[in-house]
């Protein structure tokens, strides 16, 4: 963060003292700083990128560990009560969505309440008078993007409006849709009722046939008019 809000402070000094100055060597003496500092910020920026990937995947591993022990400790019942479809979403798709969010939350989520306050205070040291404008625009960011978030009650209503009588989503949860929204419109939601095991499984082995075949290159060959049966794939 240091480096990032250093490097305009640096540019600005470059445009003032050297440019407008014509003074060659603290241009020079300058862009040394901005690259030292600019190589900084890079290895700074790997070096986050690798410590919040190499949490998050740890996290997940953690979760997939006590899910699984929490799940061989079910009886049949509770298997049958819960279904295979959906411990399989739980330990896959939910843990990746989890382990993204951790990612996302070092990665950025730190250090933007951090830039935030540091530009601010590096701003107003600069100019009191155009840090104002953060007093008007900060308000007017935080009602815009509330405004934003109302948007799909407007669609719902829009959509009831239009004749459409049914919301239908091709996934098990349902956390994508505002249900009070829907049902306030006169709207009817439905999704997927469950994951079928056997369809993840011809899933999983058709891609692989796909892959084994190369069957990219023939789709590839064929989309582009080319029907020989050089371009199919061979074996």
């Amino acid at each position: 963060v240091y480096t990032m809000l250093l490097l305009p402070d640096l540019t600005s000094n470059l445009i003032n003292n050297g440019v407008i100055k014509g003074n060659i060597n603290y241009i020079y003496h300058t862009g040394v700083w901005m690259a030292l500092y600019s190589f900084i910020s890079v290895l700074a920026g790997v070096a986050n990128v690798y410590t919040s990937a190499i949490a998050s995947q740890k996290l997940g591993m953690l979760l997939r560990r006590d899910i699984y022990n929490k799940v061989m400790s079910f009886s049949n019942k509770e298997f049958d009560q819960i279904g295979t479809s959906s411990l399989i979403t739980r330990t896959t798709n939910d843990v990746v969505q989890i382990q993204n969010v951790a990612m996302m939350f070092l990665r950025m989520m730190l250090m933007s309440p951090i830039m935030l306050v540091a530009a601010s205070i590096m701003a107003y040291s600069k100019s009191p008078q155009l840090t104002k404008i953060f007093l008007v625009s900060i308000p007017v960011l935080v009602i815009v993007t509330q405004q934003t978030v109302n948007i799909p009650d407007m669609v719902y209503s829009r959509l009831a409006e239009l004749g459409i009588r049914q919301i239908s989503i091709r996934q098990v949860g349902y956390d994508i849709l505002n249900i009070d929204a829907i049902h306030k419109a006169g709207l009817r939601a439905s999704n997927v009722a469950a994951y079928s095991p056997r369809a993840i499984a011809e899933y999983t082995l058709t891609q692989l046939l796909n892959l084994i075949r190369d069957n990219k290159r023939y789709y590839q060959a064929t989309e582009s008019g080319n029907w020989l049966w050089s371009a199919a794939p061979q074996g």
